[in-house]
């Protein structure tokens, strides 16, 4: 895996993902979304169905900062993009903030829930960056730390953004030993809207 750089300057700020599962996105580094699924001996089958069987784990791997789930969603294409390395001035119809995510590679994926269904253990141990554009799964680079992630969501206008559905990241690096005051949002659907109209 590649890790993150302050010196790359062809750092990557946005990301397109295809959704095949009708429900929604999730987002992760792979490096710590496998740890702990291994410490949770969680590396093979359906991660989802263990996620949702099992509340308590899928609510620790989300206060953890593990993984932040997003849905329900329409089946359609979704634009990400890191605010923090390139402001967006769109009309933002919601913004849900105080979310927790650990990044430690610099990777941060992005990713059809189907994802989790057919987890590939293996290879998201061993992830290789998505440099092109791919169908389910893509990835932005994003700077180390536990972050308080705040998404929001809009129809883009302009900049070769016009019509697409479009979640806008920022991601609030937070001291040692501090952790993010959001909502619960796994595995309750109803918790947060992150339909974009």
């Amino acid at each position: 895996m590649v890790p993150f750089s302050n010196d790359n300057l062809s750092m990557k700020t946005r990301a397109t993902v295809s959704m095949a599962y009708p429900h929604g996105l999730v987002m992760f580094d792979p490096l710590v979304l496998c740890r702990f699924l291994e410490q949770h001996d969680l590396t093979q089958g359906d991660v989802l169905e263990a996620f949702m069987r099992d509340e308590a784990v899928g609510d620790a791997a989300v206060q953890a900062g593990c993984i932040v789930p997003m849905y329900p969603l329409d089946e359609d294409d979704y634009l990400f993009c890191n605010l923090d390395a390139e402001p967006l001035a769109l009309d933002w119809q919601f913004s849900h903030g105080g979310l927790p995510l650990v990044v430690e590679s610099g990777v941060l994926v992005v990713a059809d829930l189907f994802v989790l269904v057919g987890w590939e253990h293996a290879a998201f141990t061993r992830y290789e960056r998505q440099r092109k554009l791919s169908w389910t799964v893509n990835d932005l680079d994003v700077v180390p730390g536990s972050h308080a992630v705040r998404i929001r969501g809009a129809r883009g206008e302009g900049d070769g953004l016009q019509g697409a559905k479009v979640f806008g990241l920022q991601l609030a690096l937070l001291a040692p030993g501090v952790t993010p005051s959001g909502r619960p949002i796994w595995p309750h659907s109803d918790a947060l809207d992150f339909g974009i109209a």
